[in-house]
């Protein structure tokens, strides 16, 4: 896992956040992801991990930094199994949406799209497996390699009217590409 992308994402809302689990894992992130630290961080607190992500100490008063408390909801985003799950996959294309670069993931049942930033400290790890679950009937992103979660993200919520847009823009382009735009066929 990348430290220096989880940084990245915690500095562009210059917020962090520690949520500690029952096992003893800690997971850190922005609020939109989490990520599984390395074990050597676990007992770190929200403030400590700002002097780790070098965040000069006259300007860490301007961040959100804390700790969430172990709960249910936690113990069940953050559960290596023992959760509902349905494989999902990265669709291969991404959209730009309102100044954001969107990742579309699922399957032929359900699609989310997902901030492409929140996949960058993943980027290295091997044998990732995507998994939609959804925890009080909120939909997410469960990561993991192998049988063990690394990090939790959660799709990003557009606008009804700019996901017509979307549609409109998307099927209006794949006429043009197609060549039935209007009717008529081009070569």
């Amino acid at each position: 896992m990348k430290l220096k992308a989880i940084e990245k994402i915690c500095k562009a809302s210059k917020t962090v956040i520690l949520w500690p689990t029952e096992d003893g894992r800690v997971f850190a992130g922005d609020g939109g992801a989490f990520y599984l630290l390395p074990d050597a961080l676990s007992k770190i607190s929200a403030r400590s991990m700002l002097d780790v992500f070098d965040v000069p100490v006259d300007k860490q008063s301007d961040w959100s930094a804390r700790e969430r408390e172990p709960s249910e909801r936690g113990e069940e985003m953050f559960a290596d199994g023992g959760v509902a799950e349905d494989g999902v996959e990265p669709v291969e294309m991404t959209l730009g949406v309102c100044g954001d670069v969107l990742q579309p993931i699922g399957n032929a049942f359900e699609m989310h799209l997902v901030d492409e930033i929140y996949l960058k400290p993943l980027e290295d790890e091997r044998g990732i497996r995507y998994f939609l679950r959804h925890a009080g009937g909120t939909p997410y992103i469960a990561v993991k390699s192998g049988m063990m979660l690394h990090a939790v993200i959660m799709p990003k919520k557009i606008a009804p009217k700019v996901c017509a847009q979307m549609v409109q823009t998307i099927t209006e382009a794949a006429r043009t590409q197609t060549g039935l735009w209007e009717g008529n066929a081009h070569d």
